[in-house]
């Protein structure tokens, strides 16, 4: 009875469930219309050829000083490995 009544009235039910179709339409024809959109560019620009050459900046972070902060810590920390080995062989 469940089952039955739940598919003459398309509900979700234990032993039954729904599926979405899209009826849209398709374009069948394959024909496109071809139009030229309006770039949106920052407030204050204008659109002129030179717009294209402007140089923005490439990232929110300075990349290249991590990389060399990193690399004087790595140096750093096994210089530091090192003196405290040497220390503990000579002292020891």
């Amino acid at each position: 009875k469940i089952t039955n009544t739940a598919l003459q009235h398309h509900l979700v039910s234990r032993y039954t469930s729904l599926l979405a179709v899209d009826v849209t339409p398709v374009n069948n024809s394959g024909a496109l219309y071809k139009k030229r959109l309006k770039n949106n560019l920052p407030q204050g620009w204008k659109n002129t050829a030179s717009t294209n050459h402007l140089m923005l900046a490439q990232a929110a972070t300075s990349s290249k000083l991590n990389l060399l902060l990193a690399l004087i810590f790595f140096v750093s920390a096994a210089l530091l490995y090192q003196w405290n080995k040497y220390k503990e062989n000579n002292y020891a």
